[in-house]
């Protein structure tokens, strides 16, 4: 008898236990239906939300244009152009054709002649000014020259002969590197080429008295 009851009891709490599984089952599932549900609602609202923008966007594009085609028309019509004037006026050019292309004509020659004198103006200048630091330069080398002999002619202290000669070497360089600059540039190295050769002159003419 002892036995019959333990088994009754162990029955009555497996179905128990059974009992209690399928009611968080069928809970847990409801509450997930009711989560799937909310979580649509809320797609469905910012759905909603979206298209109503977009309506609103697109409706705002064509009242902007057609405001902009009422605009263009109200300028259409403020200049009052229509077909018949166009063929008057296009009449009235073709009339004055002849007279006007000689003289258009005369126009153009008379630009084309203004131009050529101010590049033939400019290329004067360029030229002339070509010429000056030709000179300039040529007039340096010959310094340069004339120094390097005068080096050799009177009695020097040899260390100041070699350092002499190493910065005749130097400017002589630099006088052969200003020419590929520009106008500008050219003067300004020889002016401060010249510089030096008057300050090492002087040098020299120290050593010599």
């Amino acid at each position: 008898m002892g036995l019959l009851k333990t088994i009754a009891k162990n029955r009555r709490q497996r179905k128990a236990e059974i009992k209690a599984a399928q009611a968080r089952a069928k809970q847990e599932v409801k509450s997930a239906a009711k989560l799937e549900l909310h979580r649509a609602k809320l797609l469905s609202n910012q759905e909603q939300k979206l298209l109503k923008q977009e309506k609103k966007e697109l409706k705002a594009q064509r009242k902007h244009a057609k405001k902009m085609a009422s605009a263009e028309l109200a300028r259409l019509k403020a200049g009052r152009f229509n077909a018949k004037q166009v063929m008057r006026y296009s009449a009235a050019i073709r009339a004055l054709a002849p007279l006007l292309l000689p003289l258009i004509y005369k126009f153009v020659v008379s630009l084309r002649e203004n131009a050529n004198k101010r590049n033939v103006q400019q290329l004067g200048m360029v030229a002339a000014e070509t010429g000056k630091q030709s000179e300039r330069a040529n007039e340096l080398k010959n310094r340069i020259s004339e120094m390097e002999k005068s080096l050799n002619e009177y009695g020097i202290p040899a260390g100041f002969k070699r350092d002499a000669q190493d910065r005749l070497k130097q400017l002589s360089t630099a006088l052969t590197n200003a020419q590929h600059m520009s106008s500008d540039q050219q003067e300004r190295a020889h002016s401060t080429i010249s510089a030096d050769l008057d300050e090492l002159n002087k040098e020299i003419l120290a050593k010599t008295l």
